[in-house]
């Protein structure tokens, strides 16, 4: 597959766990004013996620899922969920660290299967820099990026309600 072809599908994953979170809202009955007053946005954005004109940040995403009760986990190809234990930093919003939690879950799925970062960045088109900053929670990926990212660990990304 070609570069632009994976970076598509990646974006067509990302975009798929909007329209997931929009399913759940509906069926939830929850109304999109309260999605957009917790994540502080205008109703409008949501709903510009929700008919795939944008994608919110992966800040904004793993939020609109926490208001459904839903988080982003990583599952192996074995089907199973992969931990991402991070430690808890004071006064960090929660969001951060799901989005450390995740970065841990694939780091721990790369190095279990010794996977270089550098062939990773290749993968996901970004740089070697940018994945060891991933890894270590120093910065969060776009949507697509975590799609893709996954992808490259053959592992993927899914909602899972929250206990």
């Amino acid at each position: 597959m070609t570069a632009q072809g994976q970076d598509t599908e990646a974006r067509e994953l990302a975009a798929g766990w909007v329209t997931e979170l929009h399913t759940a809202r509906l069926s939830g009955g929850h109304p999109r004013e309260k999605i957009a007053k917790a994540l502080n946005v205008k109703v409008e954005t949501v709903a510009s996620w929700e008919y795939r004109r944008r994608i919110p940040t992966l800040i904004n995403l793993a939020g609109f899922g926490r208001e459904l009760g839903l988080r982003l986990v990583v599952v192996g190809r074995d089907g199973r969920v992969r931990p991402g234990r991070t430690a808890v930093k004071p006064d960090e919003p929660w969001s951060h660290r799901e989005i450390r939690r995740l970065g841990a879950a694939l780091r721990g799925e790369r190095q279990a299967r010794t996977i270089a970062q550098e062939a990773v960045a290749a993968a996901t088109g970004v740089s070697k820099w940018s994945v060891v900053q991933f890894e270590s929670g120093h910065i969060h990926p776009r949507p697509a990026v975590l799609a893709a990212w996954a992808a490259a660990l053959d592992c993927h990304v899914r909602w899972k309600t929250m206990v």
